[in-house]
């Protein structure tokens, strides 16, 4: 499962520990500068797809796990 915050960050998070109690973060990331509006999975691949309203697209390799590609910035929300 993944979460983003108001502030650019991105959690990946392994449920399958939540049957213990515990939920793990186990990926991190904090490329976008504006609040997480949105994600999609891209099960095929292995990539996590995000939009920012700093006006920017993100793209995750969760394999890596890493940035793959980041947009210019299109200015608006």
């Amino acid at each position: 499962m993944a979460t983003g915050d108001d502030d650019g960050v991105i959690k990946v998070w392994d449920l399958r520990q939540a049957h213990k109690g515990t939920k793990s973060c186990v990926v991190k990331f904090k490329e976008h500068e504006g609040s997480i509006q949105g994600f999609e999975y891209a099960s095929e691949h292995k990539m996590l797809l995000t939009a920012a309203n700093d006006g920017t697209l993100g793209v995750f390799d969760l394999r890596k796990p890493e940035l793959y590609a980041m947009s210019d910035s299109f200015g608006e929300d």
